[in-house]
């Protein structure tokens, strides 16, 4: 899209806001949804392992591990509001006939706290297949044939 888009010449008659416009929803849409969850879960705290002690004493150091307890503390913040708009909407109305149990409202609540876990497994896989996408190696699909 790119290509099509800035280099080949068909791609200069469209205008040039759309084309900013489309490149970066793709680019935002693909590449961010797999790499964000990665990023913000293990590449934050890579290079405090990494820089060693050097780069500990630096500001950025020190500003990296505010940022990743504040950020931690605002995303436990959302999962607890989104956990109650949960309990109060949707698993009411889902039990409204049914008595309320002990077992529904902690399979609900452990949903909820596994949530970040799973979506972190789940960019893995998208992840690869950008990397591989990257090299060359594009992904087979293998139609299977009809009768």
């Amino acid at each position: 899209m790119f290509t099509k888009f800035f280099i080949e010449p068909e791609g200069s008659k469209i205008d040039l806001r759309k084309r900013i416009k489309y490149t970066a929803s793709l680019f935002s849409e693909h590449f961010f949804w797999a790499s964000t969850p990665l990023l913000l879960s293990i590449g934050v705290i890579l290079p405090q392992f990494i820089g060693g002690e050097q780069f500990r004493q630096t500001p950025v150091s020190q500003n990296l591990s505010m940022f990743i307890t504040y950020f931690a503390w605002i995303s436990f913040l959302f999962i607890i509001i989104f956990s109650y708009i949960t309990f109060k909407y949707v698993v009411s109305r889902a039990y409204d006939k049914q008595k309320h149990s002990f077992g529904h409202n902690f399979l609900v609540v452990l949903q909820w706290l596994v949530m970040p876990l799973v979506f972190g497994f789940a960019s893995i896989p998208a992840l690869d297949s950008q990397i591989r996408g990257i090299r060359g190696k594009y992904l087979g699909y293998w139609v299977t044939p009809k009768k």
